[in-house]
């Protein structure tokens, strides 16, 4: 009997076990949240549903799917920022600028946006990372009315840039049906591009990862076509006459047509750069955006950039000028296969188009289901199906992108889609320099207050030297009971961390925060492998970015000279569409100040006035006061002795005292587990 008693229950009956994990998960495991859960009661059924990969899962069922850094980041980047502007004004611009400064405009256009998704990067890396792309990041950072402001400019030039590309698709079947004259056959061809996107998109996440595979696979064979193309023999009729150095050397220099200039072709090419931010704005459908955000979008730059240099390098090489400014369909004539390059030409359009499809919507829901925005537009934010598909924002998205289908040609687009991206870039650089500033802010606070001799520590880093003193003052002095409650709580501390996992991670992010590549004065590297793999104590902190290879190119100053150029750029390009846009961010911001004062703050504590101040002024004062702080005990050192419920009397006195309670010594405290 007293076996059964006391017999352990049969635990695996019930989907336990009673093997605990040897050690904590990393970081990454416990925001995944994935493999760490194996003594959860439904963790079979969760393990059969999250590690389904996403090809073998139906389509016709509303499941969640998750991608990693190829099959959705990768894929999206590329076909964003490989788009129909390297097809139909490559040669264009070649003609315009030359060889040589068509090189420095794709450099420039690469370095831009480069450094904001460097910077989107690093603030991915040491904050934690939700739906909503851009938009999170900048709420999170820089706080809800800025970030509101520039997320509804960047859904705009997500929404004109739609516009850019499925016009370029109508413009290519327009030339190939030799309709050229008539521009509303073109933007026929756009508005049912167009239509057919939309559709897609409101199909399901899924099917646009699907589609995005194939036609990424296409494209790449339209570019490996148009370079085979340009080693086989031209009979120099349309302006291709094959690999010359004196045809090289004449397009080297710049001669550009009637109202051009350098900086309206960088505006011209400039858009192809924009979907650069594509992967970040898929966050919410990562199963780890930390790290598939990073290699993704560093991995679809770098192999972009290469092409852009391959096409400018041989269309300089093997076609004359006048061919270059004349024909947009030039590069047709320089491929292989003028089908797969025409093939590449519509599909890059589309992908395009969807990227921008994919990505504004989804920001657009985000702000409208945020606390930031007017609530009779809260609308927006309604979703469909288990990846919670953005009906009404993708509408809102299609109908203003059809408005400009019927305004202008890819020449009078392009410059528009310019200058909400590269406001996101600005605000995008500056967020990550606030954010690396806060980190230094607070560390600061955190040495002073530990090193300060005005300062006492704080309650967890008392020592036992300190807490002799103490107990030595007056009538207190340590005994044994002491010894013994402190024992005591230190092996409930245990017991609690054992439980709690997560409670060593907050303990171990007291020492402060440092960024990877900012070393700090009194430092070391080896502070930042001590702590890689360790979270904040919540949402709202700031941590240390896991030491990788590409934390190095996340660098405030890079973000700051970033910042800045950017805005120089979008003055030199368009100085009207410029002021134009600057100040319809001001008249948002001020709207969303006065209409929703209580928006979040954001976590950055920097100020960039004060700091340009505090640069030509005094760095140490001699007035400064120290701080005074008053820091109680570990635990309180008091003899507890329990009230009697009972007072002895007459009244009742046959009865047995059983609702008395009994005066303990102190040292018998911590063991009061009997039933006595």
């Amino acid at each position: 009997m007293t076996e059964s008693k006391h017999a352990e229950p049969d635990w695996e009956r019930y989907g336990l076990q009673l093997q605990q994990p040897s050690k904590l998960s990393d970081a990454d495991d416990i925001l995944e949240d994935t493999d760490s859960d194996d003594n959860e009661l439904f963790y079979e059924e969760q393990k059969s549903t999250l590690s389904k990969p996403w090809w073998k899962a139906n389509f016709f069922l509303s499941e969640r799917v998750l991608f990693g850094a190829w099959d959705g980041v990768f894929t999206s980047c590329m076909l964003n920022i490989f788009g129909i502007i390297i097809f139909l004004r490559t040669g264009w611009m070649v003609g315009n600028a030359g060889v040589g400064l068509s090189i420095l405009i794709i450099f420039i256009t690469l370095l831009v946006s480069t450094i904001g998704a460097m910077s989107s990067i690093g603030i991915c890396e040491r904050c934690k990372v939700e739906s909503g792309g851009v938009y999170f990041l900048l709420n999170h950072v820089l706080g809800g009315q800025l970030a509101v402001a520039v997320g509804i400019l960047y859904c705009f030039g997500q929404s004109v840039s739609c516009s850019l590309y499925t016009v370029g698709f109508g413009e290519s079947i327009s030339n190939l049906l030799q309709t050229s004259s008539n521009p509303w056959v073109a933007r026929g061809f756009a508005i049912a591009a167009l239509v057919l996107l939309t559709g897609i998109n409101l199909a399901g996440v899924k099917w646009v990862i699907r589609l995005q595979l194939v036609l990424l696979f296409t494209i790449m064979i339209a570019a490996v076509d148009f370079i085979v193309g340009s080693f086989m023999p031209h009979n120099g009729v349309d302006g291709v006459l094959g690999y010359s150095t004196a045809l090289l050397r004449n397009n080297t220099s710049p001669q550009y047509s009637n109202g051009e200039s350098f900086f309206t072709v960088f505006g011209v090419f400039f858009p192809t750069a924009c979907g650069v931010l594509s992967g970040i704005n898929m966050s919410g459908d990562l199963r780890n955006p930390r790290k598939a955000i990073a290699i993704g979008t560093i991995s679809a730059t770098a192999l972009s950039g290469t092409f852009y240099v391959i096409f400018v390098f041989v269309l300089g090489a093997i076609v004359e000028r006048w061919a270059l400014l004349s024909d947009f369909m030039i590069s047709e004539k320089v491929s292989a296969l003028g089908a797969l390059w025409l093939i590449g030409l519509y599909v890059s359009s589309i992908t395009s188009c969807m990227g921008g499809l994919y990505g504004a919507p989804r920001i657009l829901q985000s702000i409208a289901t945020s606390n930031n925005f007017p609530r009779p537009l809260s609308y927006l934010g309604m979703g469909k199906g288990a990846n919670k598909v953005p009906v009404i924002s993708l509408t809102v998205v299609a109908l203003t992108s059809l408005l400009f289908i019927c305004v202008g040609d890819v020449n009078f687009l392009a410059p528009i889609v310019t200058m909400p991206f590269l406001i996101t870039y600005i605000a995008v650089d500056y967020a990550y320099f606030s954010l690396a500033m806060t980190a230094d802010i607070k560390a600061s606070a955190s040495a002073n207050n530990s090193t300060s001799g005005d300062i006492q520590p704080n309650s967890q880093n008392i020592n036992k030297e300190s807490h002799k003193e103490l107990n030595s003052y007056g009538s207190l002095e340590e005994t044994a009971d002491t010894t013994k409650f402190q024992d005591t709580h230190e092996d409930t501390d245990d017991d609690l961390d054992h439980l709690f996992p997560e409670r060593k991670l907050s303990k171990s992010m007291e020492a402060g925060h440092l960024l990877p590549g900012e070393k700090k004065e009194n430092g070391s590297s080896s502070d930042i492998a001590e702590f890689h793999n360790e979270l904040p104590e919540s949402q709202h902190e700031i941590y240390r970015m896991e030491p990788s290879w590409y934390s190095r190119f996340c660098n405030r100053w890079f973000s700051l000279l970033g910042a800045v150029g950017t805005l120089a750029i979008m003055f030199a390009t368009q100085w009207l569409y410029a002021i134009v846009s600057l100040i319809a961010l001001a008249l948002l911001y001020v709207y969303l100040v006065y209409t929703i004062p209580g928006a979040a703050p954001g976590i950055a504590q920097f100020s960039l006035i004060y700091w340009i101040r505090s640069c030509f002024g005094k760095k140490h004062p001699t007035n400064r006061q120290p701080h005074q702080v008053i820091v109680s005990q570990h635990s309180p050192l008091l003899t507890t002795a329990p009230a009697q419920l009972n007072d002895n009397n007459l009244d009742f006195s046959q009865r047995r005292p059983y609702h008395q309670s009994q005066l303990r010594p102190n040292e018998e405290l911590p063991l009061c587990c009997d039933d006595n």
